[in-house]
């Protein structure tokens, strides 16, 4: 399959015992939920899209970019989570991922301004569409004060998901037709993840 849980920056000695660790822990959820959507049956991945983003349609070909360190606005330089871009359609998809408690609206706000201005300086032109992952949906306030902001990100298209809902859409597709024994593999590995660290 070519799949492989992407685990940032640990040090390989610590790859054995990365469940006990609470070290990056956001970054784990986010390299086994987003690499199993991207590696899975590309119909979960055009669903998965549908139902949890503002981008209804996608190129089978985007690929997720984890922690991308080349977008840049001039001085600022920031790392999204997740970055997928449809070069097709000159679209791109931001997710900024969060476990636990979340930050204040207006520092979320603040962190998904300065993700879109780099996202838009890296890809001129691109059609902006902004994700929050968290344990709740209670991004909305910080949704408005992006809208209010300066620089504002003007017709940046913003939603919101759990980190259960993604949980749930995963294991519905285990038992799809369209599901083969590999990619079935691959999401039970993402779905233990998920379980060894309280989601699901």
């Amino acid at each position: 399959m070519g799949y492989q849980v992407v685990l940032r920056r640990l040090p390989s000695d610590l790859h054995h015992d990365v469940f006990t660790k609470t070290l990056c822990l956001e970054d784990v959820l986010v390299s086994a939920v987003f690499g199993a959507l991207a590696y899975g049956p590309p119909a979960m991945f055009a669903a998965w899209l549908r139902l949890y983003t503002t981008m209804p349609r996608s190129s089978s070909e985007m690929r997720p970019e984890f922690w991308p360190s080349n977008m840049r606005a001039g001085r600022l330089q920031r790392e999204p989570d997740v970055f997928l871009r449809d070069q097709v359609r000159n679209r791109a998809l931001v997710v900024e991922a969060k476990r636990g408690s979340m930050p204040k609206p207006e520092v979320l706000a603040q962190q998904l301004v300065e993700e879109g201005q780099v996202a838009r300086a890296t890809h001129p032109g691109v059609q902006l569409h902004l994700l929050v992952v968290s344990d709740k949906r209670s991004a909305q306030e910080a949704f408005e004060q992006v809208r209010s902001r300066r620089p504002r990100l003007y017709g940046a298209r913003m939603c919101e998901a759990t980190w259960i809902e993604l949980v749930e859409f995963l294991g519905g597709w285990m038992s799809r037709p369209e599901c083969d024994a590999g990619h079935r593999r691959m999401i039970g590995d993402a779905l233990n993840v998920m379980a060894k660290y309280g989601v699901g």
